[in-house]
């Protein structure tokens, strides 16, 4: 069982809301201050937008298109001591629109180990109790490392040039090695490329850099994003597609509230799906409960790589998963998510996990 003295919800939470247009629109209930958010409007088509501390407030960049990093004072105008304050763009805040957010809480920004590092970050955000760290870092063009800081390797790292255009660079340890890469904005399968981690997974210490234009030029700016797992909070692996609605169960020792999937071997889209949590009084769009199409059971989701709301169905035909006390359930044959004989990668954040280090399921001590 996942033992663990803290509730997931304290450092990654999943919120709905609702805008309203205003230069202060104020969301709460995320149960911490933020230092990372990602933001999608469900209702027609506006791009993904992440945005977080270590870049500052103002800054944003797109899962869904390979452009720089944007300035805008009216996205997000402050990480609060419960949610976050956005102005009136509408990319976040269109009125009477429908959003999700997404939201990791880091924190330490001062002590990061440098042993073995050549790459030194210009600013950092890292937290070690659940493995998860930001670090804004300006390219060598040489092949190179960053110290990382956190409690174990991480298996995902997530590296966006922000000073020009180019590709998102997904790598991990669910990929066939180090030398190979997802591109997180486009739906292809995984490539070889050794430039992008210099064909070397992140060890306990330290994460790797090649000289490509997606992870390391010389004078480029970079935002990377990177994962260590940590039982009973996140989890991070691989799977086998079976092509039978019944017959894929991944166990991930807790209960999700926010799952991505990315076929590796082919093309697909990155398909995000998560709790639902309403912040807003919002109906709670996802649920985890399969089968149902409506209410808290309703079978949405969104890709991560496009710029769409959400999709909707209940049919086996489509990509759909379904949320347990354990884990997810495949429940389809599509070829996003359970294709036989085709690979898959996914990452999970919990809701709750099976039991806390008190006894008491989801809650800490």
């Amino acid at each position: 069982m996942a033992y663990i003295t803290f509730k997931p919800t304290d450092y990654f939470n999943t919120i709905d809301y609702t805008g309203n247009g205003s230069t202060t629109h104020a969301i709460t209930g995320v149960g911490f201050q933020p230092d990372f958010t990602w933001m999608k409007k469900l209702s027609g088509a506006d791009s993904h937008v992440l945005i977080d501390a270590v870049r500052g407030v103002t800054k944003y960049i797109e899962t869904d298109t390979n452009d720089a990093e944007a300035t805008d004072a009216q996205s997000l105008k402050s990480f609060d001591a419960d949610g976050f304050t956005l102005g009136n763009a509408g990319r976040v805040n269109n009125n009477t629109n429908p959003f999700v957010s997404y939201s990791w809480k880091m924190g330490t920004t001062t002590g990061k180990p440098t042993v073995g590092e050549t790459i030194t970050p210009t600013a950092y955000s890292i937290n070690t109790t659940v493995g998860q760290g930001i670090y804004k870092y300006t390219g060598t063009g040489a092949n190179g490392t960053i110290a990382h800081g956190l409690s174990s390797a991480p298996e995902v790292v997530i590296v966006k040039k922000t000073s020009g255009i180019e590709e998102w660079v997904f790598g991990g340890t669910m990929l066939t090695s180090g030398a190979y890469k997802l591109v997180m904005n486009t739906t292809a399968a995984e490539l070889s490329e050794a430039g992008a981690f210099n064909s070397t997974l992140p060890s306990s210490t330290v994460i790797s850099l090649g000289t490509s234009g997606g992870t390391n030029t010389s004078t480029g700016g970079y935002i990377m994003y990177a994962f260590a797992p940590v039982k009973g909070y996140s989890k991070f692996g691989a799977y086998q597609g079976t092509g039978d609605v019944n017959s894929q169960y991944i166990y991930t020792g807790f209960q999700p509230s926010w799952v991505i999937i990315k076929k590796t071997n082919s093309t697909a889209g990155w398909y995000i799906r998560d709790i639902g949590q309403s912040a807003a009084g919002t109906t709670p769009y996802i649920g985890n409960v399969g089968g149902a199409t409506s209410g808290y059971g309703k079978l949405q989701y969104v890709y991560a790589n496009a710029d769409g709301g959400t999709t909707t169905s209940n049919a086996t035909t489509d990509d759909i998963i379904s949320f347990t006390s354990t884990g997810f359930q495949v429940t389809c044959t599509a070829s996003g998510n359970n294709a036989a004989s085709s690979n898959y990668m996914y990452m999970a954040f919990a809701e709750k996990p099976i039991v806390g280090s008190n006894g008491t399921t989801g809650v800490a001590l």
